[in-house]
């Protein structure tokens, strides 16, 4: 049937499957109905899987479609956020939920160095250095520019880094860089196991060689070996001498020349090849010396044996007439004291043996660590660092095998860092040292410490020299004294300054005295720089120079009259004696003895004056006739 073109043919409408199509089937023309178009091959009003469909009719939005063979397709029905398609043994794949690391049952990195954060689950962060055995080099920083050098099984160590024309050279350990050399110059080795060096060319280094007017003559004046001969002259540093006199001196005989021989006069030598046994050297004029016997020109006897015993050479003659010198007298003469001072009280320290000691009576003080300072025997204080240390008088011998004398004496203690001994001195007993040297002499000795460190001050203002944690003074100067067991005697000279008016304080201080004990006597600052015996000033003297910056007293209260109905406390008025530096810091009074009337222990206290004290009972006393004995102190110290 052939193919024809039907015009102006109308849409056709509400079709049943029962109208008539045209065909051709097997080459015969044929009809056949539009039910039978639809269903061939599977086509209906469902796609079968046979005709390439899916066998349905609808599709669930965001599904996966699951293939059943011929029969219509199955559909996952999706999943949530964050799930994953997992594979089933014989049966669909299924949406599960999967917790990340949950597969890690156990981690581990061996000996690489490197460490887990957590060795079973979760997220893993690695941490560590990794180590050489694991193929990392052990180390975390790397310094630029610097070679890596392999250290076995332990981290890579570095070499320096390089300059600009230096060279890499072997070594025993890290290479090192060698310098780079000068211009011209070639690498020499120094043989097996030695750095090479950068040395010049054989033949090449020298043009010429020239020694001027030395005296030095090359060997050749070119290149090569160079061997240098001559006598070089003094204008360059030599003697221009070739020999030399045995036994003698090279001196000047001019202003540029050397000789050898006897040091004459003018070179300050002696101008003498031998010496008279016994006898002197002295001018004969104001160029020559000669040697013999002293004449009495040159202050000499002119007498070559003694004039006799007790006998006295007069005017030029080496003999005596009278060898008696009877009843002389001295007109207009006058003695100097040591040093420019007076003959007595030369020391401006006092109690420096030390001998009076009011506070203790010879018992053990302890000085506690840290505290303020703590006056101990007569006009000195000490305090200490680390650990309380104790300190007492101490009878000991002098160093050189004198009586047996007074010493200061500390006893260390573990943790101990440091001990100071000192003494303020009064402005008025130290003024006249100011713009002049003073000597200081110690005896000392430590049975463990090497050292004892001095140093001296002058207050700011006068009389006031602070406190251990705020002083008010200026360092004047220190040293330290090399100290053994032996008590031994030391010395130094201190230039005072002008401003040094104020009054001085002088300190002695060791280190850590953890064991053993430290021994301070005879303490003496003088005027002049000579240092003279120590001063012993007789006992009463020294107690009234004690006693004017510290002393203890008694006293004794009597209740004689009624008041009222209750009798007065009562008063005492104790005299100090002798009259102190300033109106004292009295210390609270203790009870002693008292009349079994008595009421109570304690006092009150009033200085009056530098010289008396007022004490009364702090209990009011009921009977008259009562009485009560009480000691206290009287402080004035600086």
């Amino acid at each position: 049937m052939a193919n024809e073109t039907i015009p102006n043919l109308p849409a056709a409408t509400a079709l049943d499957g029962s109208e008539e199509l045209w065909a051709v089937q097997n080459g015969q023309d044929v009809k056949l109905t539009s039910a039978q178009l639809v269903g061939f091959g599977g086509l209906g009003s469902v796609i079968q899987v046979t005709a390439g469909g899916t066998g349905v009719t609808t599709l669930q939005n965001n599904a996966l479609i699951i293939g059943q063979g011929n029969s219509p397709v199955a559909t996952i029905t999706p999943g949530t956020t964050g799930q994953f398609l997992t594979a089933q043994t014989a049966g669909p794949p299924q949406w599960s939920t999967f917790v990340p690391g949950a597969s890690v049952t156990n981690i581990t990195f061996g000996s690489t160095g490197l460490t887990p954060s957590s060795p079973t689950n979760g997220s893993v962060s690695v941490g560590g250095v990794l180590n050489v055995s694991a193929g990392g080099t052990g180390v975390t920083t790397l310094v630029g520019n610097a070679l890596i050098v392999g250290n076995g099984t332990s981290g890579v160590t570095q070499s320096a880094v390089g300059a600009a024309g230096q060279i890499l050279t072997g070594s025993a350990s890290i290479p090192i860089w060698l310098a780079a050399g000068t211009a011209g110059q070639i690498l020499q080795t120094n043989g097996t196991g030695l750095a090479p060096a950068w040395v010049d060319l054989p033949g090449t280094g020298v043009a010429t060689i020239s020694f001027g007017s030395t005296g030095l003559t090359p060997s050749t004046s070119a290149s090569g070996a160079v061997t240098v001969s001559g006598t070089l002259g003094t204008g360059n540093g030599g003697t221009g001498l070739t020999t030399f006199t045995s036994g003698t001196a090279v001196y000047a005989s001019s202003t540029s020349a050397l000789a050898t021989g006897t040091l004459p006069t003018t070179g300050g030598g002696t101008g003498l090849t031998s010496f008279t046994s016994g006898g002197a050297v002295y001018a004969t004029s104001t160029s020559a010396l000669t040697t013999g016997t002293l004449p009495i020109a040159s202050g000499g006897t002119g007498a070559t044996v003694a004039t006799g015993t007790g006998n006295v050479v007069l005017a030029t003659a080496p003999t005596v007439a009278n060898a008696t010198l009877t009843s002389p007298t001295l007109t207009s003469a006058s003695i100097n004291g040591l040093n420019g001072g007076a003959f007595g009280l030369r020391n401006v320290l006092i109690n420096g043996a030390p001998t009076v000691d009011q506070r203790n009576s010879g018992a053990t003080q302890t000085f506690t660590a840290g505290a303020a300072l703590a006056y101990c025997v007569d006009r000195w204080y000490g305090y200490c660092t680390g650990a309380n240390v104790t300190g007492r008088i101490i009878g000991i011998g002098g160093p050189s095998g004198s009586p047996a004398l007074n010493a200061y004496q500390f006893t260390g203690a573990a943790s101990v860092t440091g001990i100071w001994f000192a003494q303020r001195v009064l402005s008025t007993d130290s003024f006249f040292l100011a713009g002049n040297t003073a000597t200081l002499s110690v005896t000392l000795a430590s049975s463990t410490l090497t050292s004892v460190t001095w140093t001296a001050y002058y207050a700011n203002t006068s009389n006031s020299f602070g406190t251990i944690a705020s002083p008010t003074v200026t360092s004047i100067a220190s040293g330290v004294f090399s100290v053994s067991s032996s008590l031994t005697r030391y010395t130094a000279q201190i230039t005072m300054p002008s401003a040094a008016t104020t009054g001085l304080q002088i300190v002695f201080s060791v280190g850590a005295l953890v064991s053993g004990t430290w021994t301070i006597q005879n303490v003496q600052l003088e005027p002049g720089s000579v240092a003279t015996p120590f001063e012993r000033l007789p006992l009463p003297l020294l107690w009234q120079e004690c006693q004017w910056y510290y002393q203890s007293f008694y006293g004794q209260i009597y209740i004689s009259a009624a008041t009222f109905t209750s009798y007065a406390g009562g008063t005492s008025v104790a005299t100090l004696s002798p009259q102190m530096r300033t109106t004292p810091t009295i210390t609270a009074p203790t009870l002693v003895s008292s009349s079994a009337s008595w009421v109570g222990t304690g006092f009150n206290t009033t200085a009056l004056s530098k010289s008396a004290v007022l004490v009364t009972p702090a209990s009011t006393q009921n009977t008259v006739g009562a009485y009560a004995v009480y000691s206290s102190a009287a402080s004035a110290e600086l």
